[in-house]
């Protein structure tokens, strides 16, 4: 993951192009941008009507502190895509720095970094579920005592022996013994 003082160094450069832009927006007008993509990147304007053109650096600036976070960090890593991340911290720095106009320093960079971070660990991860196909070999010693035993599916599994439960999967079949009084019963009846 990226040191603390570069987070501080970002949003010092995201705040340096937001005010540049700001100016040249009020002293020349829109021609001031020759790119129009510019105008695409925005945040809420602080008075509460219309938008604040930020312009395409400090949003790509935003982006790659997100994406340095979730690729290195094993948590986050194929459980949030970084776009997740990056309105996060657009939204914790939005917040901190335009509409609150606090004065950025480390501690102001690692409060709305860990923020966001939090933010997303509560609320945005996705639980990761694999499903492994696998074939059992057919055990053919089962000892009355296994509460459970597993055999391979073949066709002629289809039949349904009434003392045993069936779980059927893919490519297995769970096979429990008979339900003894206080015993553990696996699977759907």
């Amino acid at each position: 993951m990226a040191s603390r003082s570069s987070y501080l160094d970002d949003f010092e450069f995201i705040i340096d192009e937001i005010i540049r832009i700001h100016d040249l927006l009020q002293k020349y007008g829109p021609k001031a941008l020759p790119n129009n993509l510019d105008f695409l990147c925005s945040l809420p304007h602080p008075r509460g009507s219309g938008m604040l053109v930020i312009g395409q650096a400090p949003n790509n600036k935003f982006f790659e502190i997100a994406e340095k976070a979730v690729k290195h960090s094993l948590e986050l890593k194929h459980r949030v895509k970084a776009v997740t991340l990056y309105n996060s911290i657009k939204h914790n720095f939005y917040e901190e720095i335009i509409i609150k106009k606090k004065t950025l320093t480390k501690s102001l960079a690692d409060r709305i970094f860990g923020k966001s971070i939090s933010y997303v660990r509560k609320n945005k991860l996705v639980t990761l579920v694999h499903f492994f196909p696998c074939r059992l070999i057919a055990n053919q010693t089962n000892s009355p005592s296994d509460p459970l035993s597993f055999r391979q599916q073949n066709d002629s599994s289809k039949r349904r022996n009434h003392n045993s439960k069936i779980m059927r999967n893919r490519f297995l079949i769970a096979i429990s013994p008979k339900k003894k009084k206080g015993s553990l019963q696996v699977g759907k009846k």
